[in-house]
């Protein structure tokens, strides 16, 4: 234990002393720069009211993002996003088969310190760190059923799907 100390002690000085070359404080070329954000993501729920594991579900975001520059090194970036997330469950017992998918929106406002490298003058390596808010703005849940006597139905209000917490 002792020598497994010792050495991610050394390790951590090690890192720490060749980190000085790459952290650059001079003044940053522009102090705001504004960006847009399109992709995709993947998200999924576990849940640990009835210990399911539900499967991925893939989803968009689409956004403005902001970041105020520091230092060349450092920046702190924020933005709002439109982002969809959701799940997919499928279960089955004696009764029969039944498939639940969930899709939420929310708008996310993420606020992230960044610690960039620059690797050349066309590739960057950043490091984001910190918390998001994100507000729900619509979802719907479907349900289909094989049960007997088992409705199929949709619910379009993101309070009922999401237990009325529209804040995540």
């Amino acid at each position: 234990m002792k020598q497994t100390l010792l050495v991610f002690g050394l390790l951590i000085c090690a890192i720490g002393a060749s980190a000085q070359k790459y952290w650059d404080s001079s003044r940053p070329d522009e102090p705001f720069t504004f960006g847009a954000r399109v992709g995709a993501n993947a998200s999924k729920q576990y849940s640990m009211d009835d210990f399911a594991d539900r499967d991925f579900r893939l989803g968009y975001q689409v956004g403005v993002t902001a970041d105020i520059n520091v230092v060349r090194s450092f920046s702190i970036n924020t933005g709002v996003i439109l982002m969809q997330k959701g799940w997919k469950w499928d279960y089955e017992d004696k009764r029969g088969k039944k498939e639940v998918t969930d899709n939420a929106t929310y708008l996310e406002i993420p606020v992230l310190a960044s610690y960039r490298i620059n690797l050349s003058d066309q590739a960057q390596f950043q490091l984001n760190l910190g918390p998001y808010f994100a507000f729900g703005i619509w979802g719907d849940q479907e349900v289909k059923n094989s049960f007997l006597n088992g409705d199929n139905y949709k619910i379009s209000s993101f309070e009922k799907i999401e237990g009325g917490k529209k804040f995540d």
